[in-house]
Formats: structure tokens, C-alpha cells, sequence
């Protein structure tokens, strides 16, 4: 049981305090401060150097290990506009927003579908290692995800780049992406050809069947005049 004091001296005077408010026991120094950022600094370049060291690691194992090799293919682009046959030799002014805009349109047909598949049946692309140990089903997607953009800002040119782990594929398949560009540029172009050449045949067709109703025309209104009339002769 305890025992409350009687004494006034033996009576401690408790001033209340809020609950929860914690008294402070301790003050930081400047000393304090400095030593909690020098720990700091120094976590920050340890945690700095292991990323550094990790990274050249790294990029050594890789390059001594797994090495990729790099082709690419370049290909001028001049005009969106083709020279005819009774044009050449002549210059054509082609607006810059023009041929950048017909650029960007090449650089997307280089990386198609068709002209992805047009590169997979080449003999030469059939025969690198890449071809044979990618599957059947993954082939298409797989190049296609391996081509980077083939526009090259600021020039006439683009760049149909591979990269592969063997030094004996990245120019074949480069080449042969490059290849079928070109096969599947100048069937689209010859394509535009044949359809304007059509146009111009129904147009030729429009105008020799108007000749023809105007002879006709002219036949029927000639039949119906007086004889004579039609030679300027009298025939009294």
C-alpha cells in the first residue's frame, strides 16, 4: 500500500503537461550537423561508384561476351515528284515541307510490312544465322522491331540500320531491307504510272468518241441539205 507524504518537504509540486508532448532530452550541435552530412556525402559517392563500377562491368561483359554489330544501308531520296522521259536533264524545284513530308512517307515504307516480308524471302537473308534461329512466327515482328527509324533529319538520305550478335548478318540483312525498299518504291511508283496512264487512255477514248459523234454530226446534217448546197455549186 503506499503512503501518501504528510511533510511539506516531502510534497513534490508536479506541473501537468499536455499528453503526447514529449520532453526534449537533447539539442544538435553545429558539430552534429556537419558529422550527419559527411555521412551522407560519403553514402552518396559509395552508392555513385558502385553504379559506375557496375555499369563499366557491365558494358565490358557485354562487349566481350555478347557483341553486337552494326550495317546500314544509306539511300538518297531526291523528289517526290519523278522525272518524265521528255524532262530530263531539267531541274525541279520541290517545296522543303514537300520532300521532308514525302521523306517521312519513304522512311515508313522502308520499315513496312510489305517490305519486311519482301526482305525475308531474299535468298541471302534466308541464309543468316539470325533467320534460321528465329522461329517461323516471330521472324516479321521481330525485324520489324529491330529496325530503327530510317529517317536521317536534315539530309536527302535515309539509313536502314541492323544490328546482330554476329558479324556476318548485319550487312546481308541491311541490304537486303534496303533491296526491298527499292523493289517495293518502284512498284508503287510504276503502279501510279499505270493509273495515270489509264487516265490518260479514257481520256483519249472521251475525245476520239466526241471526233467520232461530230463527224457523225456533221454527216447527218450535211445528208439533210439541198444538193449543191454542201459543194457551193448551183444547180440551176
Amino acid at each position: 500500500m503506499a503512503i501518501a507524504p504528510t511533510t511539506a518537504p516531502e510534497r513534490i509540486r508536479i506541473s501537468p503537461r499536455p499528453i503526447g508532448q514529449g520532453e526534449s532530452t537533447r539539442t544538435f550541435s553545429i558539430e552534429d550537423v556537419i558529422r550527419a552530412l559527411v555521412q551522407r556525402i560519403i553514402m552518396i559517392f559509395f552508392i555513385w561508384f558502385v553504379f559506375i563500377g557496375l555499369t563499366a562491368g557491365g558494358t565490358y561483359y557485354l562487349w566481350k561476351y555478347h557483341p553486337r554489330y552494326r550495317a546500314e544501308a544509306h539511300l538518297l531520296v531526291e523528289s517526290p515528284n519523278p522525272n518524265m522521259p521528255f524532262k530530263l536533264g531539267e531541274s525541279e524545284n520541290v517545296s522543303p515541307n514537300v520532300l521532308a513530308q514525302f521523306q517521312a512517307t519513304q522512311a515508313l515504307l522502308a520499315t513496312s510490312t510489305e517490305v519486311v516480308d519482301k526482305a525475308l524471302l531474299d535468298a541471302s537473308e534466308k541464309n543468316t544465322g539470325r533467320y534460321k534461329q528465329t522461329p517461323d512466327d516471330e521472324r516479321r515482328q521481330q525485324l520489324k522491331q529491330d529496325i530503327p527509324d530510317a529517317a536521317i533529319g536534315g539530309t536527302n538520305v535515309m539509313a536502314i540500320r541492323m544490328e546482330t550478335r554476329s558479324r556476318n548478318d548485319p550487312h546481308i540483312i541491311a541490304n537486303a531491307l534496303a533491296a526491298a525498299y527499292l523493289a517495293q518504291a518502284n512498284e508503287t511508283a510504276r503502279s501510279e504510272f499505270r493509273q495515270e496512264l489509264e487516265e490518260y487512255k479514257h481520256e483519249e477514248q472521251r475525245t476520239l468518241d466526241n471526233l467520232e459523234n461530230k463527224a457523225k454530226d456533221i454527216e447527218e446534217y450535211v445528208s439533210r441539205m439541198a444538193p449543191g448546197v454542201a459543194t457551193g455549186s448551183n444547180p440551176n
